[in-house]
C-alpha cells in the first residue's frame, strides 16, 4: 500500500526490500532494492543489502557487482567522512562471496585470482577490525584450502592467542 501511495519515495522501496529479506522473500527483496536504486536512492546500504540478498540466492557474480558499486559509492562520495569507508563486515562479505565462487565454479587461473582477491578482502577486514575471531577463522580455512599451511597456522595461532577458549580455534 505504501508503494502505491508514494511510488517515488525511494525509502519505501528500501524498507520493503529489507522487510522482505528478513522474511526470506529474497526474489521479492531484489525487486524492491532494484526499484529503490532506480528511483534514485541515496543510501549506499541499499547496494550492500542487494549484494547480500543476491549472495543468499547464490547469484554471486551479481552480488560482487553490487558490492563493488557499494564500495565505489562510499569511496567516491563519502571519503571525507569518518564513517564513509567500507567496514570490516563489507570486506568479510566480499571475501566470502569470492571464496564460494572459487569453491563452486572456478578452475585454473580464475580460481587463483579468486583466492588472491578473497585473501585480500579478509586481510582488509582484519586490518579494520583486528579482533574479529570469525574473520580469522574464515581466513585460516581459506589458507588451509589453498594449501598455504604456514599462513593458516599463523592465523589460527593469532586467534588462539586472543582467547584460548574461543571455539574453532584448534582446527
Amino acid at each position: 500500500l505504501a508503494k502505491e501511495l508514494s511510488p517515488h519515495d525511494c525509502r519505501i522501496f528500501e524498507k520493503v526490500g529489507k522487510a522482505k529479506a528478513v522474511m526470506g522473500k529474497l526474489p521479492e527483496a531484489v525487486v524492491d532494492f532494484e526499484a529503490a536504486i532506480q528511483c534514485g536512492s541515496r543510501d549506499p546500504n541499499v547496494l550492500f543489502a542487494l549484494g547480500n540478498v543476491l549472495t543468499d540466492l547464490a547469484r554471486f557474480r551479481e552480488a560482487l557487482d553490487w558490492y563493488g558499486r557499494y564500495r565505489a559509492f562510499r569511496e567516491e562520495r563519502l571519503a571525507d567522512q569518518p564513517w564513509g569507508q567500507p567496514d570490516a563486515d563489507f570486506f568479510a562479505n566480499e571475501a566470502m562471496v569470492l571464496r564460494v565462487m572459487m569453491d563452486s565454479t572456478a578452475k585454473g587461473p580464475e580460481k587463483d585470482s579468486l583466492f588472491e582477491r578473497s585473501v585480500a578482502s579478509y586481510e582488509r577486514a582484519l586490518e579494520l577490525d583486528p579482533d574479529r575471531a570469525d574473520i580469522m577463522d574464515d581466513l585460516g580455512i581459506l589458507y588451509y584450502q589453498g594449501k598455504e599451511y604456514r599462513q593458516a597456522i599463523e592465523i589460527f595461532q593469532r586467534k588462539i592467542g586472543m582467547d584460548p577458549k574461543l571455539p574453532n580455534g584448534y582446527l
